[in-house]
């Protein structure tokens, strides 16, 4: 799930992806690749609402949701 301006980067709220069971992908195959050229540190990746990294490994089930980094003062 993308959320904020990243949807519209990746041209969707929502990417459904089948991983058969007992298999496992990284975060970072599964990102549109628009995103993943904003860099690691500009976003919040959190798999099954635990914070993660593009490198963490997912299988059938999890969810990703990917969050633009928000800053400010």
């Amino acid at each position: 799930m993308y959320y904020g301006y990243l949807s519209d980067l990746a041209g969707t709220r929502e990417n459904v992806v089948s991983v058969r069971d007992g298999a496992s992908v990284r975060v970072r195959e599964l990102i549109a690749e628009r995103v993943i050229k904003l860099g690691e540190s500009s976003l919040i990746i959190l798999v099954n609402d635990t914070p993660s990294t593009l490198e963490a490994l997912v299988k059938a089930g999890d969810t990703v949701k990917v969050l633009p980094h928000v800053g400010g003062g």
